[in-house]
């Protein structure tokens, strides 16, 4: 679906939108993926805000809530992403990265939001975090793939991993864990289910403790979070890890061509 080419991103033969950004500097060699969110809800804002000379900010691409894509700068050419950085023994990273940014309000809520509750992995309260929603995650993930096989990236980051504490971005809503799964080995097939790569052989049977009760699974750990579906009682499903760091009460599952999160106590 995806492919690059002069550094350019082309979609289905077709090269995405373009508008290029004053904010960039001199040709890199790409090494890392970072991943931003905006921190406002306009795909349209984003962009206008990160082609404006005053924002002394950019990326090479945004995505929007719907997968809508702009490409900002060529993807070997530096952007103002990543700001002051630090991993593995190196500072200042716009120098060897690719940005994107994320169209997504973080912990700036508003009402009608779906968004989970959670505590940040760096520290900080408990807040309610705008979810992303499966169409941007879907596209980015594809996007991240292509630009791996291009340029041989070798990780991908959250640009609060290289700036923790200065930045929270793109948070505990964002599934960094099964994103980097599918960049670098857990990918999608055709029909929505997992390949075999990767995957954990873990099976468990949905007890609910009536057999006329269903499990809900959802979107994210988070009673709050949207419910994909209802798992009937006695259904096998794959479990591809249980009661991950903060989200000690849940499990991430696969079932039925999707993924989503169930609460871990009605796993046997």
């Amino acid at each position: 679906m995806f492919d690059i080419k002069n550094h350019r991103l082309f979609q289905n033969g077709k090269q995405v939108d373009y508008k290029p950004t004053p904010n960039k500097g001199s040709t890199i060699t790409p090494e890392w993926l970072v991943m931003h969110y905006t921190a406002g809800g306009s795909y349209n804002g984003a962009i206008n805000w990160l082609v404006n000379p005053a924002a002394q900010a950019s990326a090479h691409l945004v995505i929007g809530f719907d997968g809508e894509i702009t490409q900002l700068a060529p993807f070997n050419v530096k952007t103002w992403h990543a700001g002051k950085s630090f991993w593995k023994g190196i500072h200042f990273l716009n120098k060897n990265t690719i940005g994107i940014e994320l169209v997504n309000k973080g912990f700036n809520v508003g009402a009608g939001d779906d968004f989970i509750e959670a505590r940040h992995k760096n520290g900080g309260p408990i807040r309610k975090w705008q979810t992303y929603p499966q169409v941007q995650i879907d596209i980015s993930a594809q996007i991240a793939v292509a630009l791996k096989d291009k340029y041989d990236l070798s990780e991908v980051l959250g640009h609060d991993d290289i700036s923790p504490g200065r930045k929270s971005d793109p948070g505990p809503a964002f599934d960094m864990d099964q994103f980097r799964g599918r960049m670098f080995g857990r990918n999608e097939d055709d029909n929505g289910g997992l390949s075999e790569v990767g995957v954990s052989d873990d099976l468990a049977i949905v007890d609910t403790g009536n057999p006329d009760d269903s499990l809900n699974m959802r979107r994210w750990p988070s009673l709050e979070s949207a419910i994909i579906e209802p798992i009937p009682h006695g259904a096998k499903v794959m479990v591809i890890r249980r009661n991950p760091g903060q989200h000690d009460k849940w499990s991430e599952v696969f079932y039925n061509n999707q993924i989503g999160w169930v609460v871990t106590h009605y796993l046997k």
